[in-house]
C-alpha cells in the first residue's frame, strides 16, 4: 500500500470512527427527536457555509482554565457574537 492509499484509508477510517462516536454521544445526551433531526441534516448534505450560508456546521470549543476559573472570550467579527 502506497502513501496516498494509506492516507485515504486513514481518512475513511477516522471519519467512520468519528461518526460512530458522535452517534453514541448524541444518543446518550439528547432526546430521540433531536438526534433524528441532526442525522437527517447530515444526510441532506450542504453542510458548509459556502454551500448553505443560512444553515451550516462549524467547529467550536470553549477555552478555559479550571485552576484559575477563567474562560477565554472572543468576538466573532462576522457573526457579531461574543463567544466563550
Amino acid at each position: 500500500m502506497g502513501l496516498r492509499e494509506l492516507s485515504n484509508y486513514l481518512k475513511v477510517f477516522m471519519a467512520n470512527q468519528l461518526s460512530q462516536d458522535l452517534g453514541r454521544i448524541l444518543e446518550e445526551k439528547f432526546p430521540k427527536d433531536i438526534v433524528e433531526k441532526f442525522r437527517q441534516r447530515m444526510v441532506d448534505d450542504k453542510l458548509t457555509k459556502q454551500e448553505n450560508p443560512q444553515s451550516h456546521f462549524c467547529v467550536y470549543f470553549a477555552a478555559c482554565d479550571f485552576d484559575s476559573k477563567q474562560v477565554f472570550m472572543g468576538h466573532h467579527i462576522k457573526s457579531g457574537l461574543w463567544l466563550f
